[in-house]
Parts: C-alpha cells; structure tokens; sequence
C-alpha cells in the first residue's frame, strides 16, 4: 500500500496534466535517491493498440491487471534504457488508470549507477501513424515531491529519433594547475649568458686595440 501511495502521489505531480487524445504521449523520467521511475502518459486507444484489443478495458481492475501482466512480460516493448551500455530492466511494472481518462504504464527501475543513460520509445514501430512524442527528464535526487522542478533534459521524440539521453555523473570541479610558461632562454630566444660573454669580448678586444694603437703612435713620435 504505501508503495501504491507513493505512485498516486508522483502521477499527481505530473507536469503532464491535460488529457491525451489519439496516439498522444508524454514520458517523464524521474530520478531518485534510490530508484529511477519511467511513466508513459497516453490515451485508452493507445494502450489498447500497445497490448492488444483482446484484454479487458484498462479503465476497469481487471484490464489494469492484464495490462501489468502483459508489461512484466515484455517492459522493453514500450521503454528500453540503456546505461553506461549496458541495459537496465524495470524491478516492478504498473498499469493505472488517471483522471481525464488518461492511461499511466509506470516502470520502476534501480538507480543507474554509471552514466550517460539513454532513454528509448520502442512503441513507434507498433504504430504507423503515430507522429511523435515527448520525453522529459527530472532530477529528483534531493527532493522526492518537487512540483516545481524544472527538467533536466527536455525533447520531442519520434520513429526517426526515439531516444533521450542524460547524465547526473557528478561534475569534476578540481582547479587545474595554470601552466607557466617557459622561461624565454628554453623557448629558443637567445642566451642572455652567451650575449654578456660575447660583449665583454668585443669590449676587451677594443680596450686592447686602442692601447696597441697608442703605443705605436708614441713608437713613432720617438723615433
């Protein structure tokens, strides 16, 4: 019973409030501290075509019962997730029946714990005309029943583009050492040691040919 509650409650705090006409759906993907839970929001004609018009109306016990059957048998008929590439399978499986005749599939699913997830509507084959879809990711990590939680990723899926992807892997913030740069000798300028010797060198050469000089002046005044 209080796991029943706490669907209750998190389908009462859908973002997808308005009734689905047709082959509409929405998928929103929330995840928590110790699950992830996967509910697909969409019309009585799309849930009967999904699992087959020989089971009881899903708006009846009965037919929510037969439609939780049929997806424990095959969950990955309506939502597939891989993560970290490798696929994860729902421990518990759902079929409600909401208000303004809305029909709820809930898949229940351990927290992922390596990353990026991918999220994937394998339903659109199943249905020829059926345009496209949204998907919408929510982390509910630091609070369970966060109305006003903006989502994380948000997209319109279709046949040609199924799939969401996302990641909460944490965000490595660790400052980076800045690089220095080279001292201008190692990055190939000229050697200032080289440059002092080489002046010095000119200095005492010229400091010695003006001495030889003087004395062969004065050689040639005495003589």
């Amino acid at each position: 019973m209080p796991h029943r509650f706490s669907i209750l409650l998190i389908l009462a705090l859908g973002n997808f409030a308005r009734a689905h006409v047709g082959f509409e759906n929405d998928t929103e993907i929330r995840v928590f501290p110790d699950n992830m839970r996967v509910v697909v929001r969409t019309s009585i004609p799309f849930a009967q075509a999904l699992l087959g018009n020989g089971i009881p109306p899903i708006t009846d016990e009965a037919g929510q019962a037969a439609a939780k059957a049929l997806l424990e048998q095959s969950p990955t008929h309506l939502i597939s997730i891989i993560a970290g590439g490798d696929p994860l399978l729902p421990d518990q499986v759902e079929c409600l029946s909401e208000v303004q005749d809305d029909i709820a599939f809930i898949l229940t699913y351990p927290r992922p714990r390596i990353w990026p997830v991918s999220v994937k509507a394998e339903f659109f084959p199943r249905f020829g005309n059926l345009e496209s879809g949204a998907m919408a990711v929510f982390d509910c990590t630091a609070s369970r029943f966060n109305r006003d939680a903006e989502p994380l990723e948000k997209k319109t899926v279709d046949a040609r583009d199924p799939s969401l992807t996302f990641s909460l892997a944490p965000v490595d913030h660790t400052m980076k050492p800045k690089e220095v740069p080279a001292p201008a000798s190692e990055a190939g300028s000229p050697d200032i040691e080289k440059i002092a010797g080489i002046g010095l060198f000119i200095i005492t050469a010229g400091v010695v040919i003006l001495l030889a000089r003087r004395s062969w002046r004065g050689l040639d005044e005495g003589a």
